[in-house]
């Protein structure tokens, strides 16, 4: 780097380029790289760079006419009309929200799997999960790719299958070690009868830095085994923590109860520690929408028009009713603009919705997604990736 400019102003500048320009500045020479691929400076650069954007995955319908940017592979795709997964949509979340959309294709170490259920597993510091079931006669496992779709990089890692296996994923804010979650649950008779049997939770980490499978320290209360996963919401990361909806069985003799009790289950990245966050009574027995607002946990009544939204305290981990909104119809929430709008899928056209709760109108996306699989949540650029081993450069032209 020049003598004659301070390091500070050096990284001051540094930070504030993009990611393409600090990818070519990587070849000017070793010290160069050795500083754009340090820990401080993509720390630094995520903070300059923190301006979000909004992703949405599993795009079923786009019309590449309208969409700013594209990648060569999706166009191509969409030209021949090959077999293919949906598209991954980025839209930038400020003023101009939706206009900005930039479409790009999963990364080649996923379409490599064909015939198989993609699921989403969360969005943490620039880096993308999902994962794929690969099952046949010769080999079963699951793939999990851990991707950067700012770099154009990913990293494919391989476990076995198991049938009733979850997987979660965050970046430990403090190392900038992504990490992967994965619960494998396990239904063992413990009686004579098949209302006897208890479920047991093997609970592994997955570390890139460490490149293994372990447990973690913290063991899980035994009383926990009956808790269930709630299937169609995929996890959060929020402040170094990832959060999950699940609920626990009850007794039918209950009968104010319809069968459910419902909670949020927290994993902390840097201790790796799990708690469990009671939510206010009004759901506690009710399904509930859980979507990220800001930097923290918002919960919402999944199915009634009229329902109410509550924030979570990060520190208390408490609830506070923030406002309730008026739908024309039931609709499911899926997450939240910078300015507040909550984006909901419309069913069953499949096409997202933001409603603004100032004005109390509804405005169509013109984006239609599986009504199913569909997620949407923030996204920071990084340069997490660029210096592992074993990544599959998604975009050589870069």
């Amino acid at each position: 780097m020049a003598v004659d400019i301070p390091l500070v102003i050096q990284n001051e500048i540094l930070c504030r380029l993009p990611i393409k320009s600090l990818i070519r500045f990587t070849s000017v020479s070793k010290q160069w790289k050795s500083f754009i691929h340090s820990s401080e400076f993509n720390f630094n650069f995520m903070v300059r760079q923190a301006h979000r954007k909004c992703l949405i995955t599993a795009v079923d319908d786009v019309d590449v006419e309208n969409v700013d940017v594209v990648d060569d592979n999706f166009r191509k795709q969409c030209l021949s009309g090959e077999e293919r997964w949906p598209g991954c949509l980025i839209v930038d979340d400020d003023d101009t929200f939706p206009k900005r959309k930039v479409c790009l294709t999963y990364p080649r170490s996923l379409n490599q799997l064909k015939n198989t259920y993609l699921e989403f597993h969360g969005s943490s510091l620039g880096l993308l999960c999902f994962s794929a079931n690969h099952i046949d006669e010769d080999d079963t496992f699951i793939r999990c790719v851990i991707w950067n779709p700012s770099i154009r990089k990913s990293i494919a890692i391989e476990t076995p299958y198991y049938p009733n296996v979850k997987i979660a994923f965050g970046v430990c804010p403090k190392s900038l070690d992504p990490k992967i979650v994965k619960i494998n649950m396990f239904d063992v008779p413990y009686g004579l009868s098949y209302d006897e049997q208890r479920r047991v939770w093997r609970v592994e980490v997955f570390t890139l830095n460490s490149r293994v499978w372990r447990s973690p320290f913290v063991k899980i209360p035994s009383k926990w085994f009956d808790i269930n996963f709630y299937e169609q919401t995929p996890p959060l990361v929020i402040n170094g923590f990832i959060y999950w909806l699940r609920y626990a069985s009850i007794h039918y003799t209950d009968r104010n109860a319809d069968g459910r009790s419902y909670m949020i289950i927290s994993f902390d990245l840097a201790t790796e520690e799990f708690m469990k966050i009671h939510v206010p009574d009004e759901l506690a027995h009710s399904s509930f929408d859980i979507f990220k607002l800001g930097e923290s946990v918002a919960i919402s009544e999944s199915s009634p028009r009229d329902c109410k939204v509550w924030l979570m305290d990060h520190v208390t981990k408490s609830f506070t009713e923030l406002y309730s909104i008026k739908l024309p119809e039931p609709m499911t929430k899926l997450g939240c603009t910078d300015n507040n709008q909550l984006i909901i899928i419309d069913y069953p056209s499949g096409e997202l919705v933001a409603y603004d709760p100032d004005s109390k109108h509804l405005i169509n996306l013109g984006i239609y997604v599986d009504c199913f699989t569909a997620s949407f949540t923030s996204y920071t650029e990084s340069l997490l990736l660029l210096d592992q081993s074993n990544t599959l450069n998604d975009d050589e032209g870069l």
